[in-house]
């Protein structure tokens, strides 16, 4: 598609937006529960499928001159703010109409998301595991101290 610079300003950008709430605490609490409506928590993305200028997660990952791939919105916005150079290598860009698209990670962003579901629910089961093994070994554990407490009363009592 064309690259429009004067649809973009400074004040549109997303940095400019004011920081999304972190997601609740209980987000997975629930084990049992429908994982397909499952939202992506911030922390659970990939680095290399966010956008080094805005930090969220690409929808349309395009590379540039320089050869980064960045979020086709974000780096229209970037060049239309007036800047030449690229913002993670700082060379200079001479065409900044030059932009293709990045079809492997998108196709890669498009996997992973299908995943995503199915990766949070073996993370879910792994945490549940370890700590039933840790419930476990405390209710051992407090059963072994009660049958040592037992045997050394009954031999005291002797």
């Amino acid at each position: 598609r064309p690259l429009n610079l004067s649809t973009y300003t400074a004040t549109t950008h997303p940095s400019r937006r004011p920081p999304r709430p972190p997601p609740p605490s209980s987000a997975f609490a629930q084990p049992h529960r429908d994982m397909s409506e499952t939202k992506i928590a911030d922390q659970d993305i990939p680095c290399h499928f966010l956008c080094p200028i805005t930090m969220e997660l690409m929808k349309n990952p395009t590379m540039n001159e320089a050869w980064q791939t960045y979020d086709y919105e974000s780096i229209v916005e970037w060049y239309a703010t007036g800047e030449r150079i690229d913002p993670l290598t700082r060379k200079p860009i001479r065409n900044v109409q030059n932009l293709l698209p990045n079809h492997l990670v998108k196709s890669q962003i498009a996997e992973w998301k299908q995943k995503y579901p199915a990766l949070k629910r073996k993370q879910m089961e792994r945490e549940d595991f370890r700590l039933a093994c840790e419930l476990y070994t405390r209710e051992h554990r407090k059963e072994k101290e009660e049958v040592g407490l037992v045997n050394s009363q009954s031999k005291e009592e002797e």
